[in-house]
């Protein structure tokens, strides 16, 4: 059995709940995460694994989606959207999908407008969900503290991470040792396709960048230079796949009728701007396609810009005018009808905290913040 993991920082932490996911699970486990990703990543990198074999996708992205929309980068319509055109693909693939709602400082006691949004998606779609947020507040009106429970604002602490890796490993195997029935149904989604910037360049410009968890390759452009993005009439570029231990720059996309920019600069750390990490950046304004393409511009570091980002930063000193692209997510601006399978588990909730083998997690949770 093996399971994919689409997530975010939550997923690649060395001591997060995938650890202990992978040392109790019967099952290998494949991991596409980056951290400070919205889940249109998901569609991302699922263009890239689709046709692997994999009978679980584990899709996390809850606490970047509400950092977004507390922002006022982009809509709970838009996310759910987004969550039902990567689980329909995963479904079309043979894969299960099993949705996270992962905790954080900022709605541990109240929900945020978005686990409202993807608990509600997750009964429509019949996808099997795992509230880690609601278990929390359940263990913290028995005694459990914030503090004990979140190691920050966006992670759980290690002594949490351990319970919920184990009971994510229990709820998979119940779920394979009951009946499951054969279903389908009809959804409304639209179709998405990578387009790799290595495939538009020279290849005198393909540089190729890796870490332990990944390997990819990357168009490396200069502020002045242009790149013709092929996508069509009845498509929109919804966002783009960037090293961001590049020095960044602005860049321009116009597609004949309409210009937007944004500033792609994303490094985390100043005292080391040019480690390698892959960044994907959603396009809240999306723009549309045109017969001759989108021409994308790495503009002067004066250029006016017309969208922030979730994760924007300041230029700095001397650290200006090149961009590393790996690819764009483009998607068709239409949505279509696409019949789906899916299986049902009539002897299980879709709610995984409530299945019969986790009657006791708010329990284990709270002895082992005592351990702790």
């Amino acid at each position: 059995m093996e399971a994919l993991v689409l997530g975010t920082s939550n997923c690649v932490m060395r001591d997060g709940f995938l650890k202990y996911f992978r040392e109790h699970a019967r099952c290998g486990v494949t991991t596409r995460s980056i951290g400070g990703v919205l889940s249109s990543t998901g569609l991302y990198y699922f263009g890239e694994v689709r046709d692997q074999h994999h009978d679980y996708a584990i899709i996390d992205y809850e606490i970047n989606d509400h950092q977004a929309v507390n922002a006022g980068l982009t809509t709970t319509q838009r996310l759910e959207q987004n969550l039902c055109n990567l689980v329909t693909e995963i479904r079309l693939s043979g894969k299960k999908p099993i949705l996270l709602i992962l905790p954080s400082l900022a709605h541990l006691e109240k929900p945020s407008s978005v686990e409202l949004m993807q608990e509600a998606f997750c009964q429509k779609m019949q996808v099997p969900y795992f509230n880690v947020t609601a278990i929390f507040r359940a263990a913290m009106l028995l005694g459990a503290t914030k503090e004990k429970l979140m190691r920050d604002s966006a992670h759980m602490s290690q002594s949490a991470a351990v319970v919920i890796g184990q009971a994510l490993s229990e709820c998979i195997t119940e779920m394979e040792s009951v009946i499951s029935i054969e279903s389908s149904m009809t959804v409304m989604c639209h179709k998405t396709h990578r387009i790799l910037a290595s495939s538009l360049v020279k290849p005198e410009r393909v540089i190729e960048r890796g870490s332990s968890l990944r390997t990819a390759q990357f168009a490396q452009i200069f502020e002045g230079e242009s790149l013709l993005i092929p996508i069509g009439e009845n498509e929109v570029l919804s966002s783009i796949m960037i090293n961001n231990g590049a020095k960044g720059c602005i860049a321009s996309f116009n597609n004949g009728n309409r210009t937007v920019s944004r500033q792609l600069i994303m490094y985390w750390d100043t005292n080391n701007p040019d480690v390698y990490n892959s960044m994907h950046v959603d396009f809240f304004d999306e723009l549309e396609g045109s017969k001759n393409g989108i021409i994308m511009k790495l503009e002067p570091i004066d250029y006016l810009v017309t969208e922030r980002l979730l994760h924007g930063r300041p230029p700095l000193p001397g650290r200006y005018g090149e961009l590393q692209i790996e690819g764009f997510l483009v998607r068709s601006q239409k949505e279509t009808p696409t019949l789906a399978p899916y299986r049902q588990y009539p002897e299980l909730p879709l709610s995984l905290e409530k299945f019969p083998s986790q009657k006791n997690i708010i329990t284990n949770i709270i002895e082992s913040l005592k351990n702790s």
